[in-house]
């Protein structure tokens, strides 16, 4: 069960890493289909009624409290109720002009309500860990910034990295070009929160890997079109008896931006090359890519509808059965180049399905609308109603996607639908709900059952 837990605990934390690192102007991948409502930043969470004096200036804090309850459901098979709750403590104190230091802690309880079909014991576990700590400093009117410590380092639009490291970054942002440059080790963070495994000897003694990298924009009517560069480096001892290291570098080009006020997208490519070895500890070549696409129609007009179309793509390989791990099922005379697309960033395709980039095309279209935006109630002013479709294809029909599924040589491997509700009830009161089915295609054996996910819960900010 602990395994089980641990990776729902995971697959939240992730959503939340999404909502801590998306404030970046433009809408990117990252930010999609995030499980909880956008909140404000943590340090606009304070109350607002406390009377602001130099000291409250100087030291601010708060936290938020995020009970979550979750149903993973497949019909006439498996069922699993957990409930997660997250605190969240943070403080901002100011060292000196235009310098700060931002400190947050968390704490996870998690416990199994009740499962069927799956083979373990109910237990709850709780973690407590040091989410963020870093220093930020700027200079030149903020067109220079550095930032070191543990913090949220990103790829463009998340694909390729998205998540906690600890490591320093240099930011220049001028008027013509912004450019930085990071390096981050995931090896200091405890192995239960670590979002960078890929091997047993990841999963035993907690990913060591090493990130370097850097992003070159040119911004210009809105718009900004970006190069990026990232390396990742596997610093594990080598498992005895098999060579499990899997070193990547990736390389993309992006445009981002927004048309007319109402128009907002993104589109990215990224080539991944880098080595890997197949269980007979024979290296090979990886030769990857992966794509991303996504715009937002909004229309100002009474309940503020949305539209949006998005297409997701990760190349695959017939010779890879799972895309979360290091090697690849080769054996004997089989095998060439790894051609599956493994990242280390955020990749949401749907709550239902919740699948790995690699192999896969995910073409997806929804909408959003705030039905009561035209009520004087403060409180139904902000409720926000979204509906998304997915189609799920694979890139190469004879082989499998995510861990080890729809291993059947078809194209289809699926549809989705999610739904969500987001209430904003308080200023410091919001309320979510998430449901998701997947539906299998052709790519399934006909025994293959219906997926359901439900997510709900509240965050209470203080």
């Amino acid at each position: 069960m602990k395994k089980t837990a641990i990776v729902i605990i995971l697959f939240i934390m992730a959503a939340v890493f999404t909502r801590g690192a998306s404030a970046q102007g433009y809408y990117s991948a990252k930010d999609a289909d995030q499980f909880f409502p956008d909140f404000k930043s943590d340090e606009d969470m304070s109350v607002t009624t406390a009377v602001r004096t130099p000291t409250r200036s100087a030291v601010q804090f708060g936290g938020w409290i995020m009970p979550t309850f979750l149903t993973d459901y497949r019909s006439g098979s498996k069922q699993l109720n957990s409930a997660v709750t997250n605190i969240n403590l943070w403080l901002k104190a100011n060292l000196w002009q235009n310098a700060y230091i931002y400190l947050r802690g968390r704490d996870t309880l998690t416990g199994v309500m009740m499962q069927d079909g799956y083979n373990s014991v109910d237990e709850i576990d709780n973690l407590i860990d040091l989410d963020l700590g870093y220093i930020s400093s700027s200079f030149l009117d903020g067109m220079l910034r550095l930032q070191f410590g543990r913090k949220y380092f990103t790829a463009g639009a998340g694909l390729v990295l998205n998540g906690r490291g600890d490591g320093i970054q240099f930011d220049i942002s001028s008027r013509w070009v912004k450019f930085s440059v990071y390096g981050m080790y995931s090896g200091l963070i405890q192995k239960e929160n670590n979002l960078y495994q890929i091997s047993s000897k990841d999963y035993s003694d907690g990913s060591k890997r090493i990130f370097t990298g850097g992003e070159l924009a040119f911004p210009f009517e809105n718009q900004e079109a970006y190069i990026l560069a990232v390396g990742q480096f596997d610093m594990s001892e080598e498992t005895a008896g098999a060579r499990n290291k899997y070193n990547s570098q990736y390389c993309g080009v992006g445009l981002r931006g927004i048309i007319a006020d109402a128009v907002s997208y993104y589109g990215e490519f990224v080539y991944e090359t880098g080595t890997t070895f197949d269980i007979d500890n024979k290296k090979h070549d990886i030769r990857a890519m992966a794509a991303s696409f996504s715009m937002d129609y909004y229309i100002n007009v009474t309940t503020f509808p949305t539209f949006v179309v998005q297409y997701n793509y990760a190349s695959g390989d017939v010779s890879r059965e799972y895309y979360s791990t290091s090697w690849a099922s080769w054996t004997g005379t089989g095998g060439g180049n790894d051609t599956g697309f493994i990242g280390f960033g955020t990749f949401s395709a749907g709550y239902g399905l919740r699948p790995l980039p690699g192999n896969l095309h995910a073409v997806r279209a929804g909408f959003s609308i705030s039905p009561f935006s035209w009520a004087k109630q403060f409180y139904l002013k902000r409720i926000t109603l979204l509906a998304k479709y997915s189609c799920y294809l694979k890139d190469k029909t004879e082989g499998a996607i995510s861990q080890g599924e729809a291993t059947l040589d078809e194209l289809l491997v699926g549809h989705g639908v999610d739904v969500s509700l987001r209430w904003k009830i308080l200023g410091d009161l919001s309320l979510f709900v998430n449901y998701g089915v997947f539906l299998p295609g052709d790519a399934y054996a006909s025994s293959e059952n219906d997926r359901h996910f439900v997510m709900e819960g509240i965050s209470l900010s203080f």
